[in-house]
Formats: structure tokens, C-alpha cells, sequence
């Protein structure tokens, strides 16, 4: 199911360029620290169960997280 949403990264990133805005954390200024420490604490910003916190669970957030700042 996830697969199925990210066929559309490719012509988002595109549409962002076409109109010169950023299209990553660098552009707006965030370093990569601070994306994965933001990335690692959205799971507390609500009291649901929600896919970070079983990422959590699962032992793979931070992984998650560190890939996630590459791109």
C-alpha cells in the first residue's frame, strides 16, 4: 500500500522544482540532526497509537529515521 503512494515522489519533487521550492529539509534550513530528532519525537505529539510509535515498538525507528534524512 505504501508502494502504491510513493510512485508519486517523483512528480511532486518535480512540480516543487518547476516552482524553485524547496524539496528537502537542507532547502528549508533544517539540519539533519534536527530532522531525525524531530522525526524520532512526532510520535509523542499525540496520545493514539500511531505507525511511529509501532516503528518504535518494532525497534526500527531510529532506521527509519536515518534513512529518512539521506533523501
Amino acid at each position: 500500500m505504501i508502494r502504491e503512494i510513493l510512485v508519486y515522489e517523483e512528480p511532486l519533487k518535480q512540480a516543487l522544482l518547476t516552482l524553485e521550492a524547496p524539496v528537502d529539509a537542507q532547502e528549508l534550513g533544517i539540519s539533519q540532526e534536527d530532522l531525525i530528532q524531530s522525526f524520532l519525537w512526532a510520535k509523542e505529539i499525540r496520545s493514539k497509537y500511531v505507525v511511529l510509535d509501532l516503528a518504535d515498538d518494532l525497534g526500527i525507528l531510529n532506521k527509519i529515521a536515518e534513512k529518512i534524512s539521506l533523501l
